[in-house]
């Protein structure tokens, strides 16, 4: 038994685990038609700098910010619906980084392992259960509850100790979480989209993960009662 406190690995799935980044940021523009190529690069480069952002949120911001267009209600929904539909059969055709499938299966003593995405709940267990690694993890979770919220429920449910935390992630979605929670952060840039503060660490892949996150967080030794 390890006489440190236990890590605590909280993953993005999308851009991070499976390369599905750019996949869904395309289908926004699939579903919008009539976008100019500005308006085209721009729901680009925001669905993929918060690439942890739940669908229906990007939607509204997309119509408010970018096409400055009124969203109503029903088409909302209309899109939103339109785009679980087509996204699962995507996702699951997509391959995995580098070194995804040996950082959540191998055998690391002392570590829980978590996804924490945007994707809506229920959708994203069900993806890890149709690609057989659910079992990997100790919770696979998703929106509407924020990754902020998710990480400081999961941190208190288990009693972790956030200075043995590390988010990894590819969005500033991402990075905030670690921010607002105080956990370390490390980036995932599979495409060099240069999306992430220069002041962080980032890696095109997930190989070598547990040397990785070493650099970043020490271990702690567990406190004992004389």
């Amino acid at each position: 038994m390890s006489s440190h406190n236990p890590q605590a690995w909280f993953f993005d799935f999308d851009g991070v685990l499976l390369d599905t980044a750019i996949i869904k940021a395309q289908l926004f523009v699939e579903l919008l038609p009539g976008l100019t190529p500005t308006q085209t690069e721009a729901t680009m480069d925001f669905c993929l700098t918060e690439g942890g952002m739940p669908r229906r949120e990007k939607f509204i911001h997309i119509h408010r910010h970018i096409l400055n267009t009124p969203l109503t209600a029903a088409w909302l929904e209309a899109l939103v619906k339109k785009y679980t539909e087509r996204v699962l059969s995507r996702v699951l055709k997509a391959s995995f980084l580098p070194g995804a499938m040996e950082a959540i299966t191998s055998p690391n003593e002392g570590t829980l392992r978590f996804v924490i995405s945007g994707t809506p709940h229920d959708e994203i267990n069900v993806i890890c259960n149709r690609l057989k690694i659910r079992r990997h993890f100790e919770r696979v979770v998703g929106s509407p509850n924020s990754k902020r919220n998710w990480i400081g429920e999961i941190l208190n449910h288990y009693g972790l100790d956030s200075r043995q935390a590390v988010m990894i992630g590819d969005s500033l979605t991402d990075w905030q979480a670690a921010q607002d929670t105080g956990i370390a952060f490390l980036g995932i840039d599979a495409h060099d989209l240069e999306i992430l503060p220069d002041s962080e660490t980032v890696f095109p892949d997930l190989r070598q993960l547990k040397s990785k996150i070493a650099r970043l967080i020490q271990p702690v030794k567990l406190e004992t009662t004389p």
